[in-house]
């Protein structure tokens, strides 16, 4: 992970493959997963140790529930969060195969979408309408639905209301337009081995952001480096500048005059900015997907200003943003380590400024490392179900 206006540090940990038995070596895990918890119900001919593969139940109740994600795969785990989808019809080689997950050794946690359900007891409530009154319609939730990952591809997606450049260190990916563009670009397109950084703008007319709105962004403190940026500076009150603005021009009285703080003509130059960094094929042979945003202040509060000679990785400029405009989702269609703790997950998202899957700090323990492999795709949404960016000031 990079994290601007910090030194950079980048802490590489090898994933350690783990099987069931003697020479199973077909499954990643972290170096602290115990071997039962992969792959031991991966094939039909049972490894020593381990059960034969089972014969899945349909999910029912809280699980049918909870697992509405993984619909359109077949089949979902409810020991990881979020749940892991799995196609239980792939051998365990394959993408999405049961192995890959944490309930390849606990039958009781996975089950099958698609399959006659088990309906729940319902007690049918009479309905009764005022004589003189409209009966509300109740807005349902949002419905999470599988992102369509196609393999060996990084798919990025615009969900958000505003057409989005998104600024690239590597393949360039254009503007997205709003509500629905998207853009599909070859994992092996990106810088390999090394971090590829992508920040996505909104896109407004003047009308929509007056020349003048960001220079009331004042809890900035005026220009770069007089007052050291701060997380509460991206949130309450500020959001909407935080979403539309250039934090570098912002809340100086001088917006109005350059018309580059907002707006058509804002300055997008990579300097700010919702934070999605993705490194394939990197360290033992494994892809890096990460997300930053300088919100949290490391082992100091508040943190040490650079320079600091004493741990020059534990230090900022004052001068350095928050990394946060644009909410946004990354999905993968196979398992990947998070953290020290190895957290297998398949999605990391960030939707508001102190989001707790990115690094906020450069000691953070938040990476995921991810197999590579042409199975593998990534889904990269701004934007998703039930986090839309503020309404425009204009």
């Amino acid at each position: 992970m990079r994290l601007r206006g910090y030194m950079a540090v980048v802490v590489l940990w090898a994933v350690v493959v783990a099987g069931c038995g003697s020479g199973d070596n077909r499954g990643a895990a972290s170096p602290t997963a115990t071997p039962t918890e992969v792959l031991c119900l991966a094939d039909g001919a049972a490894p020593e140790g381990c059960s034969p593969t089972p014969t899945l139940g349909p999910c029912s109740g809280a699980a049918l529930t909870s697992c509405t994600v993984c619909s359109a795969l077949g089949g979902c785990c409810t020991l990881t969060t979020p749940n892991a989808c799995f196609d239980p019809s792939v051998p365990p080689l394959g993408m999405n195969g049961i192995g890959f997950t944490l309930c390849g050794s606990n039958q009781a946690a996975a089950c099958l979408i698609g399959s006659t359900p088990t309906p729940a007891a319902t007690t049918p409530t009479p309905t009764v309408t005022p004589a003189s009154s409209t009966v509300p319609t109740a807005t349902p939730s949002p419905t999470l639905v599988a992102p369509p990952i196609t393999p060996g591809m990084v798919t990025f997606v615009n969900s958000c209301a505003a057409s989005l450049t998104l600024r690239s260190s590597g393949p360039s990916l254009g503007t997205l337009a709003a509500s629905g563009g998207q853009v599909s670009v070859a994992v092996a397109s990106f810088n390999p081995g090394s971090q590829n950084v992508i920040m996505p703008y909104p896109n407004l007319t003047s009308a929509q952001c007056p020349n003048d709105y960001c220079d009331g962004w004042t809890d900035l403190g005026g220009v770069p480096g007089t007052t050291q940026r701060e997380g509460f500076m991206w949130e309450g009150s500020n959001v909407t500048y935080a979403a539309y603005c250039n934090p570098n021009l912002s809340g100086r009285g001088i917006c109005a005059t350059q018309q580059k703080c907002c707006g058509p003509d804002m300055v997008q130059d990579g300097t700010f900015g919702t934070t999605w960094e993705f490194t394939p094929n990197g360290a033992n042979s494994l892809d890096y997907p990460d997300l930053s945003t300088n919100y949290g202040s490391g082992p100091d509060s508040p943190p040490h200003l650079c320079p600091y000679p004493q741990n020059p990785n534990d230090c900022v400029s004052a001068a350095a943003n928050i990394f946060f405009n644009v909410p946004v989702r990354w999905t993968s269609n196979m398992l990947c380590s998070c953290t020290s703790a190895g957290t297998q997950v398949t999605s990391r998202e960030c939707l508001t400024v102190s989001c707790p899957d990115a690094y906020q700090h450069p000691t953070d323990d938040k990476q995921c490392a991810c197999s590579s492999s042409p199975a593998r795709g990534y889904y990269v949404e701004f934007c998703p179900v039930g986090s839309p960016l503020p309404a425009p000031p204009g």
